[in-house]
């Protein structure tokens, strides 16, 4: 996406800019990445920040993007909604109600939902660890460009990278509210 630009402009320098320093370009799901954040910062953290605002990663469109996706933000699906009738009762392929916005919240306060967070964003995160360390990164220092409004996915990442590096990366951000 927007960080592919400076990517191809880093390809474009002299080849001696790049002494020593190896470049990439990581393509990558950021609901992914921002799923596997919950392991590394732990639910109720990670549920804080997503949550904090209506632009949070998990409120951001909630009642614009369909139910089935606001439910994948949070590693979920319709069908591990059924003891929340009103919520399990709403069509998947339509936004979340403002009226039903109470309901969300009970949902994201259950334990057992809770539980279930954790439970896929370890699965998730243990293949990103896999996936990081197959690509090479097991160690040295990571340049991470996030492009975008609030570093979230850099945020996500960062812990991931350093478990695999064994350092933090340093972060380049393009972009920021206002």
């Amino acid at each position: 996406r927007d960080g592919e630009l400076l990517s191809r402009m880093a390809s474009a320098m002299p080849g001696d800019h790049w002494a020593g320093v190896g470049r990439g370009y990581l393509h990558c799901s950021r609901w992914s990445w921002l799923l596997a954040g919950a392991a590394s910062y732990g639910v109720d953290q990670w549920l804080a920040v997503g949550t904090r605002d209506e632009t949070g990663f998990i409120h951001a469109r909630r009642h614009v993007v369909p139910l089935a996706s606001l439910l994948g933000r949070i590693g979920l699906g319709v069908a591990d909604i059924q003891g929340h009738g009103e919520l399990a009762r709403l069509a998947p392929d339509k936004p979340l109600p403002v009226g039903a916005a109470s309901a969300w919240e009970v949902l994201l306060a259950d334990p057992g939902i809770r539980a279930e967070i954790e439970k896929r964003a370890r699965t998730r995160h243990d293949l990103l660890v896999a996936h990081v360390a197959e690509l090479g990164l097991r160690s040295g220092r990571v340049g991470l460009v996030d492009v975008g409004w609030r570093g979230r996915l850099a945020w996500a990442m960062s812990p991931i990278l350093e478990e695999v590096t064994g350092s933090s990366p340093i972060h380049f951000h393009f972009g920021g509210d206002q």
